[in-house]
């Protein structure tokens, strides 16, 4: 399609020497950039009448109706000094940019002061070929049942938010609803000329219904039905919808792999980084009898603070939150009854509140005040093990359920064949200024302070804390991405996902190859920060595609000598060929100075801390039992602490069983309950950078940065 243009399209260097390329062209000719192929979406009817091949504005190429291609992406667009009350609602929605579509800016059809001015929107459902995704009526009869009632809980998840903003209307427009496999997107937000209610949206899945799957198209009439009834509540409603999607996601199979690597780079001195499982957790699983948190539970943590605490905090967050999830997870694998994505939401913000408060009572016990407190960022992946009862009435083991926990901008992406989405929205001052409304994403990237956190675990009291929790239903082969900001700033995750996505997807690649890929990339581009990557292969065949050498592909010649050996969990678990070679690298030390922020300076300290399954040393229990005082779980989590670990009987074995393979099958959607605004925490230093002096538009609500952190540049378009 763009072969056809005869234009040039600008590479986005600005020192280039020679920026005009050909359409077609993936790099620079004369400094060898990628180029950018930015398609945007146009609003409004007058853009509906601009002819395909038309050139706007010197920049902007018409490629179809309404979809246009941005020829120049280094030159800002066109946007006005005041803002326009008509975008507020896509500003304000930015938490929910999985499913719906941010400003880029505005432009004129022609140059006379009458002619029309459209906004020009990105984030959009679009391919990288300029064509839209196919609506949900279009790809409807395509699907799985399962997909079918995947879509419809995204939609309900979003009409709360959307409620909120005025334009519930944009999820009555059938044409408007997108779907990138398992995904629902939005093209464009509608206010419409009434006020939506939740019958007007029963009698859009009415009509969804009539072609939905045959196992399905019962109960979907039945809740169509509860739609339609003013007096049926939307809790009401949302549980019916989540017991039937559970019931068809336990129905599909699932297979998991797990690798976690962390590396301190090749400019730093000390890892500040912590994740789950590694290398230890998984030889620990090999010699103790089982880890039981493996594969269920994943994690990353960056630490940030000053005088060597983002280390022991970030340490700190993942041995406190195994001995808090393992108790959840018994918990729940007792019950009978389905705990509710509500339930479980509110059960994790209490315990990441309950983490939070153990390492802001450290920094209390240090003396620790403002820019010297140690915090961590935090992004977690837990795949709820609850007992579903399929038609047959017969229990079985669902871990499609996918949380996901995050605070600061350690990100977790899922990568499918054919894309990288974006799972979760930083934390930082970027975000916060454009959900409030006070300028687009692209002009908070100018600001010297645009990567500094809002939040992070530990540097303020929990009251302040706001993690942003979402539930997704793990449906498709795909990789879950966990990493800090090591390998994620500067866009590299989105640059570098095709080259080793689809390579493991194929089993042209072993996992543990593709992760010590992305930790080298990120000590090349990023070099400057600790990296650390957990991938998660959720495997929906029966068998796994072989077509490599795993000790030829798990272990790449070029691997940095200093990077350490990373753990592979599969199921059934057994070592990598790799590391069966090279053997285990121990974890690393506390320095001196971190080993006096974690122990008491009057005692000696302890040996460093081997991880054994899910138990925390006694040093680490004594100070969840200090911060018992704190929150209103104190006594579920002292009883949790006292009651024996459970035994390997208590949880349900990995997700292993052969099944038949699906006919089509996907990923995570999303329940994700979004931070006020006006109770937006202090800024913190982003991890990895130098921390850049309090801005003077910085909202009152800020307290000092911690002076060691770093600030990251800007990550370009």
């Amino acid at each position: 399609m763009i072969s056809s243009f005869s234009e040039p399209i600008y590479c986005p260097n600005l020192s280039c020497a020679d920026p005009r390329n050909t359409f077609g062209r993936q790099q620079c000719a004369a400094c060898e950039t990628d180029l950018i192929y930015r398609y945007l979406w146009v609003v409004g009817q007058a853009a509906e009448e601009v002819p395909a091949g038309k050139v706007i504005a010197d920049r902007y190429f018409v490629i179809a109706p309404q979809i246009w291609l941005d020829s120049r992406p280094a030159q800002p667009p066109s946007v006005p000094e005041q803002l326009p009350d008509t975008i507020m609602p896509y500003l304000h929605l930015y938490p929910q940019r999985l499913h719906t579509p941010e400003v880029y800016g505005f432009c004129s059809l022609g140059e006379a002061p009458s002619e029309a001015e459209v906004l020009l929107l990105e984030n959009v459902p679009i391919n990288n070929f300029g064509r839209l995704y196919p609506s949900i009526l279009e790809a409807w009869s395509g699907t799985t049942a399962a997909r079918q009632v995947y879509w419809l809980w995204q939609m309900l998840q979003l009409w709360a938010p959307l409620s909120e903003q005025g334009v519930a209307s944009s999820l009555l427009v059938p044409q408007n609803l997108r779907v990138e496999g398992w995904r629902v997107r939005l093209l464009e937000l509608h206010r419409g000329n009434f006020v939506p209610t939740l019958r007007d949206l029963g009698d859009v899945w009415s009509g969804l219904v009539e072609s939905a799957g045959p196992e399905v198209q019962s109960r979907l009439g039945e809740i169509c039905q509860f739609m339609r009834r003013s007096s049926m509540p939307f809790d009401a409603i949302a549980l019916e919808l989540n017991d039937l999607l559970l019931e068809q996601a336990a129905k599909l199979p699932l297979h998991l792999e797990v690798v976690g690597m962390t590396d301190t780079g090749p400019q730093r001195s000390k890892n500040e980084d912590s994740c789950y499982p590694t290398a230890a957790d998984f030889q620990s699983s090999k010699t103790s009898g089982g880890d039981k948190l493996i594969p269920y539970l994943t994690m990353v943590c960056d630490g940030v603070g000053g005088h060597e605490g983002g280390e022991v905090a970030s340490q700190l967050a993942v041995h406190s939150l195994k001995a808090l999830i393992q108790n959840l997870l018994a918990e729940i694998t007792q019950q009978e009854e389905l705990m509710t994505p509500t339930m479980v939401i509110k059960q994790l913000e209490e315990i990441v509140r309950v983490v939070n408060n153990v390492i802001s009572a450290q920094n209390n016990e240090q003396g620790k005040e403002l820019r010297q407190r140690m915090g961590t960022t935090l992004v977690m992946a837990l795949q709820l093990p609850q007992k579903v009862k399929n038609s047959e009435d017969l229990p079985s083991n669902n871990s499609h359920e996918l949380y996901l926990v995050n605070v600061g901008d350690s990100r977790a992406y899922w990568i499918g064949k054919n894309y990288c989405q974006r799972l979760t929205v930083d934390d930082d001052v970027a975000s916060r200024e454009v959900q409030l409304g006070h300028c687009l994403y692209w002009e908070t990237q100018l600001r010297a302070d645009a990567g500094a956190l809002t939040q992070a675990l530990g540097t303020r009291d929990a009251d302040f804390l706001r993690p942003t929790i979402q539930r997704f239903i793990v449906e498709e082969d795909g990789l879950l991405l966990l990493c800090s900001d090591g390998l994620s700033d500067n866009d590299w995750v989105e640059q570098s996902w095709e080259n080793y996505g689809p390579e493991v997807l194929e089993g042209k690649m072993s996992l543990e190859a593709a992760v010590e890929s992305w930790i080298r990339l990120a000590n090349e581009k990023n070099g400057y920060d600790n990296t650390s990557v957990v991938a998660t292969h959720c495997r929906m065949s029966p068998e796994r595609l072989v077509l490599f050498d795993p000790a030829v592909a798990s272990a790449p010649a070029s691997a940095p000598a200093s990077a350490p050996v990373p753990a592979s969990v599969s199921l059934p678990p057994s070592l990598p060929r790799s590391l069966q070679k090279s053997g285990l690298r121990a974890e690393s030390k506390l320095s001196e100075s971190s080993k006096q922020l974690l122990y008491p300076e009057t005692t000696p300290a302890p040996e460093p801390v081997q991880k054994q399954g899910s138990k925390l040393p006694l040093p680490l229990l004594g100070l969840l039992g200090l911060i018992l005082a704190f929150g209103g779980l104190g006594l579920w989590v002292r009883s949790s602490f006292q009651s024996p670990q459970p035994g390997p009987e208590q949880l349900p074995p990995p997700p292993e069983t052969p099944a038949p393979s699906p006919a089509e099958i996907p990923s995570p959607g999303a329940e994700s309950p979004s931070p006020s605004p006006e109770s937006s925490p202090a800024e913190i230093p982003s991890p990895g950078a130098e921390s850049p002096s309090p801005s003077p538009e910085s909202s009152p609500a800020e307290i000092p940065l911690p002076e060691e952190a770093a600030t990251p540049s800007p990550s370009p378009e």
